[in-house]
């Protein structure tokens, strides 16, 4: 004899809602990550130019081309991958994530398949690709409803960072490679910085939500 149901106990969650709940949770994440490799890779690439600029020279300067092509190329998918992301959550920011990771690709490729051509010519160019790319990403900081304090005020430093770096090429477009392999890698850190403290404060808020 079946026993009668009871109205007042509560039912189950239906299995759909708990893999909903379950891919929620794990793009909430993913964006913790991406936001984390991008400062790290930046770190990496600014520490490296920063340290050790002569291994854009010739003997070397091809493999330190493919190498940060490729990383720049995985660098781009982990963008379109945090701007799929902010999409879903109706982030009104996220077609500047989407504008730096292809300005990020194109870059990548650019070293990958050009990684003999004049180290001058491939580091201007480079340059005024980077200085885009930063400065969208500060718009991005600054109109995305989830940061505010130290993020937006760090937003705000990188478009100044990027105007004053576009202004330098401006003036000194002849600069030597060196000089530029400096400015960029300095960039590159302040950037890595960037991400980082935005990652913890992405996390953060996760917590907060009782994202697990």
């Amino acid at each position: 004899m079946s026993t009668p149901h009871d109205a007042s106990q509560p039912s189950e969650t239906p299995p759909e809602f708990v893999a909903q709940d379950q891919v929620r949770s794990f793009v909430r994440k993913l964006s913790f990550g991406t936001i984390l490799f991008r400062g790290i890779f930046a770190l990496i690439i600014g520490v490296l130019m920063v340290l050790a600029p002569a291994i854009l020279a010739p003997a070397l300067g091809t493999l330190a081309a493919v190498f940060i092509g490729v990383g720049l190329v995985v660098y781009s998918v982990a963008e379109f991958v945090d701007a799929h992301r902010e999409r879903k959550a109706d982030e009104p920011g996220w077609g500047w994530i989407v504008a730096t990771g292809i300005i990020s690709l194109l870059l990548g490729l650019l070293f990958i398949v050009f990684p003999l051509i004049s180290g001058s010519v491939l580091l201007l160019v480079a340059s005024w690709i980077i200085v885009a790319a930063v400065l969208l990403r500060g718009i991005f900081v600054i109109a995305s409803r989830y940061t505010g304090g130290w993020s937006t005020l760090l937003g705000v430093l990188m478009m100044i960072a990027g105007l004053v770096l576009g202004v330098l090429l401006l003036v000194q477009p002849g600069a030597t490679i060196i000089s530029l392999v400096w400015v960029l890698g300095l960039f590159a850190i302040i950037s890595g910085i960037i991400s980082l403290v935005l990652a913890f404060r992405v996390r953060k808020i996760l917590k907060d939500a009782g994202v697990k």
